[in-house]
C-alpha cells in the first residue's frame, strides 16, 4: 500500500512546537492513531522526556493516583500506556524531542524463507580432529497497521 496514495494509511504526527510535552499533546498523538480496540500500547521516548513527563506532567496529579511510591514500582505510564527509554533517541546527550507511540500488535516477525536455519557444509580444520558448520538465520520485524503508530516531534531541543 502506497501511503503517499492512500493518506488515511499514513501514521499520525503531532507537531510539538519546540515546546514541552503537555497532557494534551500526549493525549492528542494516542487518540489521533485510536480506533476502538486498535490503538497504541507502548510510548517509546529518551530519558530526559521521560522524567519531565513523570517530573512535571505526573507528580502535579500525585494526589488524585496512585502515587509516585506506587506509580514507579512499574514501568511508568501515562494513559494506560506504559513509558520505554531508548537511548538511541537522544541526540549528543540532550533529548531527541521525539515520543513514538506504538500498538505492539501491529508488529510481528517474518522469517526468511530461504534462510529459516540454514546449514551451511561441514568444515574441518586442518588441525584438529573436529568439523565446524554454521547455520545462519534471517528475518524481519513488519509493521501490518501503520495507520495506529503516532509521533509527536519538535518537543524540547
Amino acid at each position: 500500500i502506497n501511503p503517499s496514495t492512500y493518506t488515511w494509511w499514513k501514521n499520525k504526527y503531532v507537531n510539538g512546537s519546540s515546546a514541552v510535552p503537555t497532557l494534551a499533546k500526549i493525549n492528542e498523538a494516542i487518540t489521533k492513531a485510536s480506533d476502538g480496540p486498535d490503538a497504541p500500547t507502548l510510548c517509546v521516548t529518551d530519558k530526559f522526556l521521560k522524567s519531565y513527563v513523570l517530573v512535571s506532567l505526573l507528580q502535579a496529579n500525585e494526589r488524585y493516583t496512585k502515587g509516585t511510591s506506587e506509580h514507579m514500582s512499574d514501568l511508568p505510564v501515562i494513559y494506560d500506556i506504559p513509558i520505554v527509554v531508548d537511548a538511541a533517541l537522544e541526540s549528543s546527550d540532550d533529548t531527541g524531542g521525539y515520543m513514538y507511540f506504538l500498538d505492539e500488535n501491529s508488529y510481528y516477525l517474518t522469517v526468511h524463507s530461504m534462510d529459516d536455519l540454514k546449514r551451511w557444509p561441514q568444515v574441518r580444520p586442518t588441525n584438529q580432529f573436529a568439523f565446524a558448520t554454521d547455520w545462519t538465520w534471517e528475518g524481519a520485524v513488519v509493521c501490518n497497521n501503520r495507520r495506529r503508530q503516532s509521533v509527536i516531534y519538535s518537543l524540547i531541543n
